[in-house]
């Protein structure tokens, strides 16, 4: 027998389904973060939302974009990821609103959003221009809170794309750095510090694999741009691999080169900031 759902209730079924997500640089000591929760539960109270990071490098748009790609395929088709690493708040980047093949992606339009949009396929992007859907009062220094957490709102309840403002033509893409590999070297970055500690750095299997670099062996890892920041450490499956406190290499959840020190922090041991240069040499 079949179950069939009249137009209302269909609608009802929806959003109380829809999940909205939430990145930012904020931290979670602040106001900030519970202000937007606020607005869009205030819009949207059946809207599940989920927290993605709060702990992005403060204004590093690159951070903030690479998690964005490591981790919006894993949520429900129809989601709508809400990105706010915004050091250019107020100026003259547009707010945006990105649909694509199975994701919408709400945030400003200086390429946090696109390598992930990218990945699942842009389809259309709007300039967010409407202001039924904003705040009344939107401040210079707070988008998430005036223009991004109502227009995620409202679009859970089915507002349509394209009520939100213009259709654009261009966007911002953002290029996320690539390691140089020369045999048996790998010059990279440091993309993110969790909070474990671990440096995870912009190297993938592959990169390894082509500078001639394999599971077992010594590597030699530079941090920064003092010579002296240098360690020696195996390459291995996983942490336990090597005793407790001791250094080691592994490719993590997030299929990057992680620099660990097995249940304590690698971070205290190896000062490194996001953006640093990091070498892995054989």
């Amino acid at each position: 027998m079949e179950l069939g759902l009249g137009p209302a209730l269909l609608k009802w079924v929806v959003s109380v389904t829809k999940t909205i997500t939430l990145l930012t640089d904020w931290g979670i000591n602040d106001s900030y973060l519970s202000m937007v929760k606020g607005v869009i539960s205030s819009i949207a109270p059946k809207a599940k939302v989920v927290d993605i990071s709060h702990g992005i490098a403060n204004f590093s748009v690159v951070d903030g974009a690479q998690t964005l790609l490591d981790s919006y395929k894993y949520f429900p088709k129809g989601t709508i990821h809400v990105c706010v690493i915004d050091p250019g708040v107020g100026s003259e980047r547009k707010p945006i609103l990105i649909k694509t093949k199975n994701y919408f992606f709400v945030g400003p339009d200086n390429g946090l959003l696109t390598s992930a949009a990218s990945d699942d396929g842009i389809m259309q992007v709007y300039e967010i221009t409407n202001k039924k859907y904003m705040l009344k009062q939107v401040a210079p220094t707070i988008n998430g809170r005036d223009i991004f957490a109502p227009v995620a709102a409202h679009l859970s309840k089915g507002v349509k794309p394209a009520q939100f403002g213009r259709k654009m033509r261009h966007v911002n893409y953002l290029e996320l750095p690539r390691p140089v590999v020369i045999h048996k070297h790998i010059y990279a970055e440091v993309i993110h510090i969790d909070d474990f500690g671990n440096i995870r750095a912009n190297i993938k299997k592959e990169d390894l694999k082509k500078a001639g670099l394999k599971l077992g062996d010594t590597l030699t890892v530079c941090v920064g741009k003092r010579k002296k920041s240098c360690f020696p450490m195996p390459y291995a499956r996983t942490f336990s691999d090597v005793p407790e406190g001791k250094f080691v290499l592994a490719v993590a959840s997030t299929e990057f080169l992680e620099v660990c020190l097995n249940k304590k922090s690698a971070v205290k041991k190896i000062p490194a900031k996001v953006g640093e240069i990091i070498e892995v040499r054989g």
